[in-house]
């Protein structure tokens, strides 16, 4: 994916939510969030015999662009075969950990797509076929147009934000 598409889509979540997405270089031990640089993070030992079949989730969740980007490039949780994930948090102050705990976003991910969104969950994105395009799916046409009145950076013109079904 162009750089220029994920630092565009990265804004856009960001100007959304607090994100929360599969991997991080962090380690914790319990299904707790723990405070770290420019976000927090957590971890589900549950094991999942859906979607991705593993235990020990790494999530991680931040306002930070920068931060947020690394989403395309998790070890483990790849783009391009569908291996990733983020839920977009409304409005969260990223001074408070997220009010669901890890296990609850790894319980999502159990079907495909994933139901049940945790507490807060106002969004999800999540990669198409190969990775070539990514799939916003949002609780409110407020939040779908909030993602797409991003995409007017220069750059990004050529990235088509389609309307899917209801």
């Amino acid at each position: 994916m162009p750089t220029e598409v994920r630092a565009a889509i990265a804004t856009g979540l960001c100007h959304v939510g607090s994100v929360i997405f599969l991997g991080g270089s962090h380690w914790s031990k319990s299904n707790v969030w723990h405070r770290v640089d420019g976000g927090w993070a957590g971890i589900s030992r549950k094991f999942l015999s859906g979607f991705l079949r593993r235990r020990n989730l790494k999530f991680t969740t931040s306002r930070q662009v920068e931060i947020v980007e690394t989403l395309f490039d998790q070890q483990g949780f790849d783009w391009n075969l569908r291996g990733q994930l983020a839920f977009v948090l409304e409005g969260r102050d990223t001074n408070i950990p997220p009010i669901a705990l890890p296990d609850s976003f790894a319980a999502c991910l159990e079907a495909d797509p994933p139901r049940c969104a945790p507490q807060g969950c106002i969004a999800i994105l999540r990669p198409g076929t190969d990775g070539d395009f990514a799939e916003f799916h949002a609780a409110s046409q407020k939040f779908m147009e909030t993602f797409q009145n991003c995409f007017s950076v220069p750059g990004t013109q050529e990235f088509a934000v389609k309307k899917g079904p209801n």
